[in-house]
């Protein structure tokens, strides 16, 4: 069930977003990135939480190998 506006708090639902940065090394290589965090909160609890990067592929690219 999405927390939308009109029943948020009806089912005791919110939501929250920030920006945040990452880093990782891994000699010899390094990688950082700002990501997005949304976070759907419902009875205190977390339901929902997605982290977004500003560049996927740089993302791919580092964790695939």
């Amino acid at each position: 069930m999405l927390c939308s506006s009109r029943a948020s708090r009806a089912d005791n639902c919110s939501r929250s977003s920030g920006d945040s940065s990452a880093r990782s090394d891994s000699n010899p290589r390094m990688w950082s990135s700002t990501l997005r965090s949304s976070t759907t909160m419902r009875d205190g609890r977390i339901a929902e939480s997605w982290l977004h990067s500003r560049d996927q592929y740089e993302v791919d690219a580092f964790w695939g190998e």
